[in-house]
């Protein structure tokens, strides 16, 4: 199974960046954060895209991303190397939002699963620190989506 889809995260930043409805650009950005985020390239051009926008309350253009100096040289060529693709419409802003809530899921799932497998292994079990470590996992991946539903 699949933990993560460069070609969405792209896609997000794209939108975030160069969509010309303003309506479109705000919900991706204020529906996502860090965790929406695996690939490595993408998940530096989110956190950069995001710090400028808090600090200076802007917005980076996707070329000012691809040149910015703040990102390493292999995540620029990242970007750069994308295809031009972004959500246009808010329908497709909350489909691409909600495809990638379920891969941070699915990702949230994968590390509870690998974390209770790597415990079992162990010569000792604290099953209440194990329940307690899924439970926390669990409401971290539905508050996201309840979240998204909100806004």
């Amino acid at each position: 199974m699949k933990l993560y889809s460069q070609k969405l995260e792209l896609i997000a930043i794209n939108t975030i960046c160069n969509s010309s409805d303003e309506e479109v650009q705000t919900y991706v950005l204020s529906s996502l954060d860090a965790s929406y985020f695996h690939d490595e390239a993408c998940a530096a051009a989110f956190k950069r895209v995001q710090t400028v926008a808090q600090k200076k309350a802007i917005l980076l253009s996707y070329t000012e991303l691809t040149e910015d100096p703040a990102l390493s040289e292999d995540c620029r060529d990242v970007l750069r190397e994308a295809p031009n693709q972004r959500c246009k419409t808010m329908d497709k802003a909350t489909r691409l939002v909600n495809q990638l809530s379920e891969y941070r899921k699915t990702r949230i799932l994968y590390n509870m699963a690998k974390n209770i497998s790597d415990c079992l292994q162990k010569d000792t079990v604290d099953i209440g620190e194990m329940l307690d470590g899924c439970t926390e996992a669990l409401s971290k991946a539905r508050l996201s989506n309840d979240l998204v539903q909100l806004v």
